[in-house]
């Protein structure tokens, strides 16, 4: 009997504990982010593309898409590990509220105006990444091959934040892949045709108008920061404050990489 209620007061002790250590990590995230918004937690993190698997998105893309240039894809190489600290990260596209319409016809400078007046910031490219990746370092937000119709992909309207609700990171992330593009902070520096030298802006993820191949986590389409479109949009991010926690909610570190695995399955498009 003994034995018995030494065993009983041990299962109480693990139940309050591992309670207040959940309780502690919700907390965590909560204090962090502004509402609204997901921690990420930093580490690092394998992005861009290899020469392997830029070969066959060139080649893909001709054969589903055509007429395609390889400085597409370009853009998104080499293939290299990257490191983020934490950060907080809008989960719908601004205004950032589920079964809103997001707001689209965006300049880069409008962009950057908007998560300035929310008191928050563009996000860095590396960052969006990471939130669209996840540590899995999936080729889409959901997973590592396409799915047709999980997200707003190559259609003729764009819909409402949250309407695919499976068009979502590991760490709940929603429609980072098509409906808006969205512009990011990182600049690039360009050679017109013209031969003068331009500094292009980037927009992440794609738009619902664009095939699945170009609405891929590490997909790079460079405009110049006054172009306004009907599918240019944004998502804001936010550094965080650390408020003194020993522990971080679970998911830091480095995820596992696919070793030049191009086999992206879009055939289903």
């Amino acid at each position: 009997m003994k034995q018995k209620h030494i065993g009983q007061l041990i299962l109480v002790f693990l139940m309050v504990a591992g309670a207040l250590f959940y309780g502690r990590s919700t907390l965590y995230t909560r204090e962090i982010c502004p509402m609204g918004m997901i921690y990420i937690p930093g580490g690092d993190f394998f992005t861009g593309t290899s020469e392997k698997e830029f070969l066959y998105l060139v080649k893909l893309c001709d054969m589903t898409v055509g007429g395609c240039y390889e400085s597409w894809f370009k853009n998104e190489m080499p293939k290299r590990i990257a490191h983020v600290d934490s950060f907080c990260i809008d989960r719908y596209e601004f205004p950032n509220r589920a079964g809103r319409q997001p707001q689209s016809r965006m300049t880069w400078y409008d962009a950057q105006n908007i998560c300035a007046g929310a008191g928050k910031r563009l996000c860095r490219e590396v960052e969006w990444e990471r939130a669209c990746a996840g540590q899995a370092e999936n080729v889409w937000s959901y997973g590592y091959r396409y799915v047709q119709n999980q997200c707003n992909i190559n259609s003729e309207t764009l819909e409402t934040s949250g309407s695919n609700e499976k068009c979502r990171s590991i760490d709940g992330v929603m429609d980072m892949n098509g409906n808006l593009a969205e512009w990011v902070a990182d600049s690039y520096g360009n050679v017109s045709s013209l031969g003068e030298y331009e500094r292009l802006r980037i927009l992440k993820g794609g738009s619902y108008r664009d095939r699945s191949i170009f609405s891929r986590c590490n997909s790079v389409d460079l405009r110049s920061p006054e172009d306004r479109h009907v599918e240019f949009g944004v998502r804001c991010c936010h550094s965080g404050e650390i408020i003194g926690y020993e522990n971080e909610p679970p998911g830091g570190g480095v995820g596992g990489r696919r070793e030049n695995v191009p086999d992206i399955d879009i055939s289903s498009e």
